[in-house]
C-alpha cells in the first residue's frame, strides 16, 4: 500500500472493504469504478458529504446545474 511495506492481511482488506462499500479491488487502486451492487464510489460518498455541509440555496442551485447537465448527458 504506502511506501512503508506494510500491508494489511487478506482477511483485514476484505473487512476494510466490506465496511466502505467498495470492492477489494478499489481499495487496491486496481478499480475506479463502484462495487457492484450500485454503490458510490468512496470520491462520489466524499462530494456527497460536502455538497450536504452547503447552504440549501447552494445546495438547490447545484442540484439544478446537475440536472441540467445530466439532462443534455441523456440527448446524446
Amino acid at each position: 500500500m504506502s511506501g512503508d511495506g506494510l500491508q494489511p492481511s487478506p482477511d483485514t482488506l476484505i473487512k476494510m472493504a466490506n465496511a466502505l462499500g467498495v470492492a477489494t479491488d478499489e481499495l487496491l487502486g486496481l478499480k475506479g469504478k463502484p462495487a457492484s451492487g450500485g454503490k458510490p464510489s468512496l470520491k462520489t460518498l466524499r462530494r456527497l458529504k460536502k455538497i450536504e455541509e452547503l447552504p440549501p440555496s447552494q445546495q438547490k442551485a447545484l442540484f439544478k446545474t446537475i440536472d441540467n447537465f445530466l439532462k443534455g448527458a441523456e440527448k446524446e
